[in-house]
C-alpha cells in the first residue's frame, strides 16, 4: 500500500523518475505501472493547475493592492529582465505550446510544466487535456522500456 502511494505521489511531481522505481525496484507489472503513474500525473496536473491559477491571481491582487499605492510619483512601469525571466521567455518562444506539452513528462517537472501551460497558454482550449494525453503516451513508452529491461536484462 505504501509503495502504491509513493509511486502516485512521485509521479505527480517528477514523472520520469517514477518508472525505474516502479518497475525495477517494486516489480510492478506493466499495466500497474501505467495506471498508477497516470493517476498520479493527472492528479498532479489538476492540483498544480489550480495552485498556479491561485498563485497568479494572488500575485496580481498583491501587486494591485500594495504596489500601486506605494509610489507617490507615478513612475513609468519598468520591466525587470532577470535571468530566470529571460530563460522562461526564451523557452516559451523556442518550444511553444507543443514543446512544453511534449517535454514536460521527460525533462520538466510536472509542477513547472503545468505552471507554464496555465500562465502562458491559458487561452488554449484543450491545454490541460493535451498535457494529460502527453503523460499517458509517455507513460506507455517508459513502462514498455523499463518492463523490457526488467524482463530481459535484469532477469
Amino acid at each position: 500500500m505504501i509503495k502504491y502511494l509513493f509511486v502516485l505521489l512521485l509521479s505527480s511531481v517528477k514523472f520520469a523518475f517514477t518508472f525505474p522505481l516502479a518497475v525495477l525496484e517494486y516489480h510492478f507489472s506493466f499495466w500497474e505501472t501505467v495506471v498508477l503513474c497516470n493517476i498520479g500525473a493527472i492528479a498532479g496536473i489538476i492540483f498544480f493547475s489550480q495552485l498556479s491559477k491561485y498563485m497568479v491571481d494572488f500575485y496580481k491582487f498583491m501587486k494591485r493592492r500594495y504596489l500601486s499605492n506605494i509610489s507617490i510619483i507615478n513612475f513609468p512601469e519598468r520591466k525587470y529582465n532577470t535571468k530566470k525571466k529571460r530563460r522562461l521567455i526564451r523557452f516559451k518562444k523556442s518550444y511553444g505550446f507543443w514543446g512544453i506539452v511534449l517535454l514536460t513528462p521527460l525533462f520538466i517537472s510536472t509542477p513547472i510544466g503545468t505552471f507554464l501551460i496555465v500562465r502562458y497558454f491559458k487561452s488554449q482550449k484543450y491545454a490541460l487535456l493535451t498535457l494529460f494525453v502527453s503523460h499517458v503516451v509517455w507513460s506507455i513508452a517508459y513502462a514498455s522500456i523499463f518492463s523490457f529491461a526488467d524482463q530481459s536484462i535484469f532477469s
